[in-house]
């Protein structure tokens, strides 16, 4: 296979548009990439994850390439609120609950097999940011960033292509009785909650999107509201 191994992300981009995938995975021109999202995103995971870890090691802060020390202290602020809120405190109650994964890394196979080790040859890998289980029931989430409002969230929705992937890889591993993914918007105190799951249709939309990219010989343009964001539309213009 030409593109593989293959992620969330990977298959996400070529869905958005192909020729973003193309730049990106294939001929990588050198363009500048803004990152300032990315970094707000890391910012905002690495303090959840030591968060719901309640260790005493003091936080690492990570290294910034494009966040400004005010935005940085901008962002700690609307951080160190969000942890200490009632919004928060279940997460940080379930470990009474529950057993928990932080940043659970996996790989699926050929033949659809998951294994949370680093498989040599993977078809597919990625990570969750949290996985919460018991003898019966398992929840998997995503922590996300942005989104204007909540009722923008509502009215443009994210893809449920990311949590039906995680429900996959929870039901391949715990066989639970149930099973229940949660986009959460920190910024918005907002969850996306997903309970019904259909694991073959899933498996069978993640190798038929593998075929379409593995047999795409034209990456045309894609138009869409995305273009905007797109760190390749400076070329793409031209």
């Amino acid at each position: 296979m030409r593109f593989k191994p293959y992620s969330v992300s990977k298959i996400e981009c070529f869905l958005d548009c192909p020729k973003k995938f193309e730049w990106r995975y294939i001929t990588k021109p050198d363009v500048k990439q803004t990152v300032k999202h990315f970094e707000k995103g890391k910012l905002w995971h690495s303090l959840i994850e030591h968060s719901i870890k309640r260790t005493t090691k003091n936080f690492v802060k990570p290294k910034f390439y494009e966040l400004s020390q005010e935005e940085y202290l901008h962002e700690l602020s609307n951080i160190v609120k969000f942890v200490k809120g009632r919004f928060f405190l279940p997460y940080l109650q379930d470990v009474m609950r529950f057993k928990q994964l932080l940043e659970q890394r996996f790989s699926i196979t050929d033949d659809g097999e998951v294994s949370f080790n680093n498989d040599l040859n993977p078809l597919f890998k990625g990570f969750i940011d949290l996985v919460q289980f018991d003898d019966f029931d398992v929840e998997i989430i995503d922590w996300k960033t942005g989104g204007k409002s909540v009722e923008n969230i509502q009215r443009y929705p994210k893809s449920t292509f990311q949590l039906d992937v995680y429900a996959y890889v929870a039901h391949k591993i715990f066989n639970p009785k149930s099973i229940i993914g949660k986009y959460v918007y920190v910024e918005h105190e907002y969850e996306h909650v997903l309970k019904n799951f259909n694991h073959m249709e899933t498996w069978r939309e993640i190798l038929w999107n593998i075929n379409t990219i593995e047999n795409c010989k034209d990456f045309e343009r894609k138009e869409s509201t995305l273009c905007d964001w797109c760190e390749f539309r400076g070329i793409c213009l031209e």
